[in-house]
């Protein structure tokens, strides 16, 4: 009989072992085994797009859990993740805490440039400027497909590479990798009305032109001036002055954009340098 009854007390020792706080309220007790956490990722698509994901796996400790996360979330998983950065803190019924930082890396944006472009400009206000590629756009990443898609508003893409009908302003060459559905930003164009003048008020003197060597703009008031190649690049710039003295030698022959402004109206004056 006392065999019996200490045969009872052993499995009644092994019976009430590691119980939950659920299962004896109230109860003093230790969990089975220390708090641990592990995180599940998934990365952002592209450049610059929060669409990631991060999830926790919890063990150990006392459940229920509750969870904060660096970006305010308190649930076990965290959705529209930009790169960066991050951390979360995981408590468990008996208070007890785990933290993990993490971050979700930058998916690198490929390099890109282009050989060439064709540049014309729109005259006369019309719709008749154009942008164009004289060669098919190198990628310089191994993440995204070379053969890609382009457009000059982010929105309408085509798989080749002329804009026609264009007006004057500022447009930008976007590219999107097909496999991946990634868009980046790859040039600024800007397009001049070469023969419009935006009512400059004031005189001045622009000479000479045709031009080989110096460019001369002399005013009775301040003036700021912009030199333009013909794809809308800024090769050179001076500040306000009533004399402006523009070295032309060292550029290729060919027409050239000068805009002139007063800080509120703008000229555009085409200019043609000469051989000599």
């Amino acid at each position: 009989m006392k065999n019996l009854r200490f045969y009872l007390v052993l499995v009644l020792m092994v019976c009430t072992y590691g119980l939950t706080a659920q299962d004896k309220p109230g109860d003093s007790f230790q969990p089975l085994d220390d708090l641990t956490m592990y995180l599940n990722f998934q990365y952002p698509t592209c450049p610059g797009i929060c669409d990631g994901h991060v999830s926790t796996v919890v063990d150990g400790g006392v459940s229920p859990y509750s969870y904060s996360w660096s970006n305010g979330t308190t649930g076990p998983e965290i959705q529209d993740v930009c790169s960066g950065w991050g951390s979360v803190t995981v408590t468990d019924a008996l208070g007890d805490t785990i933290s993990v930082d993490f971050e979700l890396p930058e998916i690198p944006a490929p390099y890109v440039f282009i050989t060439g472009l064709i540049i014309t400009q729109p005259t006369d206000g019309q719709n008749n400027g154009s942008i164009a590629l004289d060669s098919i756009p190198f990628m310089d990443s191994s993440f995204y497909h070379v053969d890609s898609f382009w457009s000059i508003d982010s929105v309408n893409f085509i798989p080749y590479y002329i804009f026609p009908h264009l007006g004057p302003g500022v447009y930008h060459l976007y590219v999107i990798d097909p496999l991946s559905g990634c868009v980046f930003r790859a040039n600024e164009i800007i397009l001049y009305d070469i023969t419009g003048v935006e009512g400059l008020d004031i005189s001045f003197q622009l000479f000479p032109n045709p031009v080989t060597t110096e460019l001369q703009l002399n005013s009775d008031v301040p003036l700021e001036v912009e030199l333009l190649d013909l794809n809308g690049r800024k090769i050179f710039s001076e500040s306000s002055n009533n004399n402006h003295s523009i070295q032309m030698v060292d550029y290729p022959v060919g027409m050239y954009i000068l805009k002139i402004t007063d800080g509120m109206n703008s000229s555009y004056e085409k200019i043609i340098k000469g051989g000599g």
